[in-house]
């Protein structure tokens, strides 16, 4: 086989090995007396499985009867106690209350609204929902407008868009007096162009008017020669004196 195949030693040597443990495996396989379990006789012990059979049909046809009791017991129960309601609730048990006051609802705290035309960030700051940074915002906002007279108008503060205008209206008050009134005849522009509601456009419309025909009567007058737009019109109204 070394010839053969040209094995080195210890290649055939492996091979012999090999081939001796295959043909054992075989010789095992088909020589070995394979020995099948014997048939346990159960004959001798029938009559006390059977007897094991019955006690166990008995225990579960009692233990559904007593279910069934059960739930009598619980239906019956259930139906006197009820009818034991029915006399209490009968007019012979029933309370006088005539003679009974009512209770006034007694108030926990009192809110103390702040005005938010002269409130600073301090005050706003114990406000549910106002930190100081939208605090700070309320601030600058009401000194750009002069101050406020809605409280529509915190809404245009784009950090409290979130925030109800009924949740203002529980916390803040606004005194219309303390708002800062602009004379649109001797604005100058810079001071004018400042306010949020004036653009460029509708503050050298003014001008120019002021300085070609003289000054500006009235709102109706303003609304004439500006020709805006009724919403920003009425945004405007709180803070226009015509002197």
């Amino acid at each position: 086989m070394k010839k053969i195949f040209n094995f080195s030693r210890g290649e055939f040597w492996a091979t012999v090995v090999l081939l001796l443990l295959i043909l054992g495996g075989l010789f095992f396989y088909f020589f070995y007396e394979k020995r099948l379990p014997e048939k346990i006789d159960l004959s001798e012990y029938r009559a006390t499985i059977q007897e094991f059979e019955e006690q166990q049909q008995f225990f579960d046809s009692t233990k559904h009867h007593q279910k069934k009791s059960f739930y009598k017991r619980s239906y019956r129960y259930d139906y006197d106690y009820t009818s034991t309601n029915k006399k209490y609730d009968s007019a012979h048990y029933q309370r006088d209350t005539s003679k009974l006051q009512r209770m006034e609802k007694k108030v926990l705290y009192q809110i103390h609204k702040i005005d938010l035309n002269k409130c600073d960030t301090t005050a706003i700051v114990g406000v549910p929902q106002f930190g100081s940074k939208r605090a700070l915002k309320v601030i600058e906002y009401r000194d750009k407008l002069g101050g406020f007279y809605s409280f529509a108008q915190l809404r245009e503060i784009y950090i409290l868009q979130d925030i109800s205008i009924e949740h203002c209206a529980k916390y803040f008050t606004i005194d219309p007096s303390k708002i800062k009134k602009i004379d649109i005849n001797h604005v100058t522009y810079k001071e004018l162009i400042t306010h949020p509601y004036f653009d460029a456009y509708l503050t050298k419309q003014v001008i120019n008017y002021r300085d070609q025909k003289g000054s500006i009567k009235n709102m109706a007058h303003f609304k004439e020669i500006t020709h805006a737009y009724k919403e920003l019109t009425d945004k405007l109204e709180p803070y226009l004196i015509f002197e």
